[in-house]
């Protein structure tokens, strides 16, 4: 959880830039700040998560893809994020995966981040490259396998979405 925060509150800084001088060209006041844009990705997510539809989750595969993912010494994913452990789920249960993943921002953040300058969401492949260099964490290859490709046909799915719900995220 903790992790999730740092990761959103960089994302939301690294948005948080803006001219050092005011419109006239004059030094900005240090009290006004500088005249930067904020991006709210919580939002951005937020509204991403209605676009989100069980249909499309299925279609990508992703609980088969992501469960039976396995580790280079052929540890499945499943077996220590079936749950949502450690901040990450990898379940065969299609239902709580996709609950997990459209409602709670801290399981989306590790599928899903915002691109800031675009304000578009993006398959977030930080989280993985991350998971695969922490200490004590099972090896894997972080950038081609069966869950990422999954995840690329869903993240597509769900940008391609004209007719989003309301947002599900929760939290």
């Amino acid at each position: 959880m903790h992790r999730t925060v740092g990761v959103l509150a960089s994302l939301a800084l690294a948005g948080c830039v803006g001219s050092l001088t005011d419109k006239d060209g004059a030094q900005p006041d240090a009290r006004r700040g500088p005249d930067a844009t904020v991006v709210d990705i919580k939002a951005i997510l937020r509204q991403w998560s209605g676009c989100m539809t069980l249909a499309n989750f299925q279609a990508a595969n992703m609980a088969a893809s992501w469960s039976l993912l396995t580790t280079n010494d052929n540890k499945q994913c499943q077996n220590c994020h079936a749950q949502g452990q450690f901040g990450f789920i990898a379940s065969s249960d299609e239902t709580a995966f996709f609950d997990g993943i459209s409602q709670h921002s801290a399981l989306m953040i590790m599928y899903f981040t915002v691109d800031v300058p675009t304000k578009t969401v993006v398959v977030n492949t930080t989280s993985f490259k991350s998971a695969n260099t922490k200490p004590g964490h099972p090896r894997f290859n972080a950038t081609a396998n069966i869950g990422m490709t999954a995840l690329a046909t869903f993240h597509t799915a769900t940008a391609m979405n004209t007719a989003c719900d309301a947002p599900r995220m929760i939290d």
